[in-house]
């Protein structure tokens, strides 16, 4: 059985639950302090966790976050680490002509093929897009392999468009069906409505 990005993290927090004294909440809980990257204007981060897919790996982590075309050209940006967080790489890896970008990303591991699968939605210029990458970065091999693998994931080519205008508030969840033998992703984002309203709108891949 596989399990969701929201499975995953609630059995991490029971984990800790488990594991931690009984008492107050322990600051050792959250142990590590990593810059993932900058110096730059970071908005909107997302994040996913994959647990390990072979013996003696750590758990991949994938961070997802826009910088707004300021002064200069705004860009989607994606950092991972490949050995439970100690370390980080990053790259851009779309450009963005939005002001107000926002993002959501989910990874789940394709089987089938060897290489993590990548989904990232991305409101940008008023319309909300999945961009995806799942021919780049291998399951198998070195964190430092991985990572040199990351420079290769470019999401200019591979859009598929979800909301309309004025879609906001993405949010994506991936799965490892064991029906289909590949992730499936699901994605939920607010929509403006007739009459100045909001729906809440769902799609899937």
């Amino acid at each position: 059985m596989s399990l969701s990005k929201v499975g995953r993290r609630v059995l991490l927090s029971l984990f800790l639950l488990a594991v931690a004294a009984p008492a107050t909440a322990d600051p050792r809980w959250w142990w590590h302090d990593a810059q993932v990257a900058g110096p730059g204007h970071a908005t909107s981060l997302d994040i996913d966790a994959v647990p390990p897919v072979f013996r003696g790996d750590a758990p991949a982590v994938f961070v997802a976050w826009a910088e707004p075309p300021f002064a200069i050209e705004g860009r989607l940006r994606l950092a991972a680490s490949f050995d439970g967080g100690c370390s980080w790489c990053s790259v851009g890896v779309r450009s963005i002509m939005s002001g107000e970008p926002e993002t959501a990303i989910a990874v789940e591991p394709l089987g089938r093929t060897g290489f993590y699968s990548i989904q990232i939605l991305l409101t940008d210029s008023g319309i909300l897009a999945a961009v995806h990458d799942a021919v780049s970065v291998p399951l198998a091999g070195t964190p430092e392999e991985k990572c040199a693998a990351l420079a290769d994931v470019n999401l200019n080519h591979t859009v598929t468009p979800l909301g309309g205008p004025d879609a906001r508030f993405p949010d994506i969840a991936g799965i490892e069906s064991d029906l289909v033998g590949e992730p499936q992703f699901h994605a939920v984002w607010r929509q403006a409505a007739p009459g100045g309203d909001w729906d809440v709108h769902y799609g899937r891949d």
